[in-house]
């Protein structure tokens, strides 16, 4: 992976309260709680970038505990929202990374609710600093990642609104704790009917997927 802003940090910020960073109770991330310095007076870029990382670094103790490879943290503001689970992060040395949501897969845009789940992350997530704790490139050179705003999984907020499945083909790449909360956060979903939940037989983006390729090997054009 190319990361430009990443390094391993050490510093006193991992335990509650030093440093400026906590781990409030209604923010668990994979294991562990993360907030990120939002609120800190007076604080210059570099140093509010180091104490982010800081904030975000003990996550990954919990990836290596479940035998899962340690994500690497990426500070940037996301400047482009492509649909409900694929972003563009502009870092600190102004590069671009494209980010596909971890754990979750979000309506296609010609599906219903794809517009619904697309603008649901943009106001979530555009123009604003966010923390991306990075996995691993996926096979179209998308950076699979868990975005963190403010202390809040941004994945997992997605599957809460009922505006996009958890993708349980993937789940062998979380950690156990991470996999849980996301399928429990779909099964709330479609007991609300919240979102996309509240049609009577949603169709998931991958059958839609491989339905429409199906069709387009048959030589029909997709409409």
């Amino acid at each position: 992976m190319r990361f430009s802003a990443l390094s391993q940090l050490k510093t006193e910020s991992g335990k509650k309260g030093q440093g400026g960073c906590t781990y409030p109770d209604d923010s668990p991330i994979g294991g562990v709680y993360v907030q990120t310095m939002t609120n800190t007076p007076k604080i210059d870029s570099t140093r509010r970038a180091f104490l982010i990382l800081a904030c975000g670094l003990p996550l990954q103790s919990a990836w290596s505990r479940d035998g899962q490879p340690a994500p690497k943290p990426l500070i940037g503001t996301i400047v482009r929202v492509t649909d409900g689970d694929t972003v563009t992060l502009l870092d600190t040395q102004n590069m671009r990374y494209k980010l596909r949501l971890a754990g979750i897969d979000a309506p296609e845009m010609h599906m219903p609710y794809g517009q619904q789940s697309k603008q649901n992350l943009a106001d979530m997530v555009y123009g604003k600093e966010v923390v991306a704790l990075i996995t691993k490139e996926d096979k179209y050179g998308r950076y699979i990642a868990t975005i963190v705003l403010d202390g809040v999984d941004v994945n997992l907020q997605m599957l809460q609104t009922g505006l996009a499945w958890h993708y349980t083909k993937y789940a062998r790449e979380q950690t156990v704790d991470s996999a849980a909360r996301y399928l429990k956060a779909e099964q709330e979903a479609r007991a609300r009917s919240t979102g996309l939940w509240s049609e009577a037989s949603p169709v998931s983006p991958w059958d839609w997927r491989a339905e429409r390729k199906n069709t387009q090997r048959g030589g029909n054009k997709w409409l």
